[in-house]
């Protein structure tokens, strides 16, 4: 098999870097260029994680690759994941189905995760170029004063090119922008919005779609290429299975050729032609619902705690924004629940401790006593992973603070 050179491609933080990243992959995807190995230009620990995970100075094997993307998950070890160029178009093209025709994008993700590129990826297969939010990549904090200066711009741009305007972002990022009436109404103006990642609060998608935004949540992973499940339901080509043990696997068009330098994962992963995830998934009246990682597991005092169980039960309280539970080592029981919540309109102090009360009433009544977070931090945003994806990196944020409350 032949053996071709990766070329390294450093991603800046900020809008500067999207033009060259453009025009690399439309080469890429359609010429018989080098694959590039798209890693952070930043120096922190996990940029240079995820770098270390492509090592763009070895070869790949194979002609199809195109894109080497790093991937960790949440809080994970960071790993390549090889895309092939006929799967980036495919996941480009079958999307267009549920989203709609070629537009203009607005990229507010990390052109380093899968869907910061994949909104670069429809833009390349167009004849538009897309707009990159300033502070893309963590060149600033997304704010929604920020975010909405650069969606009027994109909604005007495309009214004038006579297209429809599109975006995609994490629910937390959705969630800061319906704080303010100025961004959330340049939302509006968007013809579809992608939002994947982590799960979306009900309340959430009400009050964002009751203000004329038009929400499409997602579903997928970098190892097949982004988003393959759209508001429940498989794109055309991709077939979605629950497994014996009721994890969800994808096959199709548009599943990555493997990891980079990671064959154990690949036999554990790759199966039949198959990507085998650890969500846990279940089909209901003809749609997928994810219910969170199988490896979300935790043992509070010999009981098992699904901390995805103790966010979604959190999430179906109907003041509940957004919510994030995490476990944390604790001395009598090990490992316990810690949750994060954003409600939908600030709480007075005097309220708080009745609110976390029946927050974990709530989470008792579904989860049983064993979930009940030891700590609910009620806060205006969730700690969040420079993906911008709600999260923390092994019990810290990842700024390096402590992620426990004080």
């Amino acid at each position: 098999m032949n053996q071709r050179a990766v070329m390294r491609f450093p991603i800046s933080a900020g809008a500067a870097g999207l033009p060259a990243c453009v025009a690399a992959l439309r080469a890429v995807l359609h010429t018989d260029t080098a694959p590039l190995g798209l890693v952070p230009a930043g120096s922190a620990p996990h940029e240079r994680a995820m770098a270390a995970a492509v090592e763009a100075d070895a070869p790949v094997a194979g002609d199809e690759a195109g894109v080497i993307l790093p991937t960790s998950g949440a809080t994970g070890e960071p790993r390549g994941v090889v895309l092939g160029r006929a799967g980036l178009r495919a996941a480009a093209r079958l999307s267009m189905t549920p989203i709609g025709p070629p537009g203009l994008w607005l990229a507010a993700l990390p052109l380093t995760s899968i869907g910061g590129l994949m909104c670069v990826v429809r833009a390349a297969e167009s004849e538009f170029d897309p707009v990159a939010w300033p502070g893309i990549g963590g060149a600033e904090r997304f704010t929604p004063e920020s975010f909405a200066a650069t969606a009027q711009e994109t909604v005007l741009q495309a009214q004038h090119l006579g297209v429809p305007a599109y975006t995609s972002l994490v629910p937390t990022q959705l969630t800061r922008v319906l704080r303010s009436g100025t961004a959330t109404d340049a939302l509006a103006g968007f013809r579809r919005v992608l939002v994947g990642g982590a799960a979306l609060s009900p309340r959430t998608r009400a009050i964002a779609e009751s203000r004329g935004i038009k929400i499409m949540t997602t579903y997928g992973a970098t190892e097949t290429c982004g988003g393959v499940i759209y508001d429940g339901a498989p794109l055309a080509e991709v077939d979605v299975t629950i497994t014996e043990a009721g994890t969800i696997a994808v096959g199709g068009p548009t599943l990555a050729l493997g990891y980079r330098f990671r064959p154990d994962l690949d036999r554990e992963h790759f199966v039949d032609g198959r990507f085998l995830t650890a969500d846990l998934g279940r089909w209901r009246d003809g749609h997928l619902d994810v219910l969170g990682r199988s490896d979300n597991v935790i043992k509070v005092g010999g009981v098992k705690v699904s901390t995805t169980a103790v966010t979604e039960a959190l999430l179906s309280h109907p003041r509940v924004l957004d919510a994030l539970t995490v476990a944390v080592p604790n001395a009598e029981w090990g490992l316990v629940p810690t949750a994060y919540v954003v409600l939908d309109d600030p709480i007075p102090e005097a309220a708080l401790a009745a609110m976390r009360e029946e927050l974990s009433d709530l989470v008792s009544e579904r989860c049983g006593r064993a979930a009940r977070p030891r700590e609910i931090v009620v806060g205006s945003e969730l700690p969040q992973l420079p993906s911008g994806k709600a999260g923390i990196f092994g019990g810290k944020h990842p700024s390096g603070r402590d992620s426990r409350p004080t």
